[in-house]
């Protein structure tokens, strides 16, 4: 028998299958609705804060607010130790036209990452470099990759 299925303005035909016609390989359903996904995660990941330092025009709660903004970043550095990562941000001139932002992070075993912003707005300004540096990240793991590292695979004869 054959069940219609119609997705916006397409129509797509599957055959009706019954439960038991669905297979498990390895303790893992063939339904994707039905599988757990499965988080890895470093034992004792790095942290915004246990790696953030704060210098130049900081205001009193700054650390707090910072650190509930970057969750994205938090989930960048998961797969770093904690201890291996280094993040400094920097702040001049802050609420001027001439405001200048700097977060720098050091990653053990990495060169050092930059992401500036010149924006006049605080909190544009560390979006700016918190997006900045998590492209950063994902382009340094990515290249790192061994599938990514052409010349990880080569042999000299």
């Amino acid at each position: 028998m054959i069940r219609r299925t119609r997705v916006g303005t397409h129509t797509f035909g599957c055959a009706d299958v019954s439960a038991e016609h669905w297979s498990e390989k390895d303790g893992i359903p063939a339904r994707p609705h039905e599988r757990k996904e499965v988080v890895m995660t470093n034992q004792h990941p790095a942290t915004v804060a246990d790696s953030l330092s704060l210098h130049g025009d900081i205001h009193d709660g700054d650390f707090g607010t910072i650190v509930d903004r970057w969750p994205k970043l938090d989930a960048r550095l998961r797969s770093f130790d904690a201890g291996a990562v280094s993040i400094q941000l920097f702040v001049k001139e802050r609420g001027t036209r001439s405001q200048h932002i700097t977060l720098d992070m050091k990653i053990d075993g990495h060169h050092p990452l930059v992401a500036t912003s010149s924006n006049t707005d605080f909190d544009q300004g560390l979006n700016e470099v918190r997006d900045e540096m998590i492209r950063q990240i994902t382009d340094m793991k990515t290249k790192s990759e061994p599938r990514n590292n052409k010349h990880s695979g080569e042999t000299t004869t």
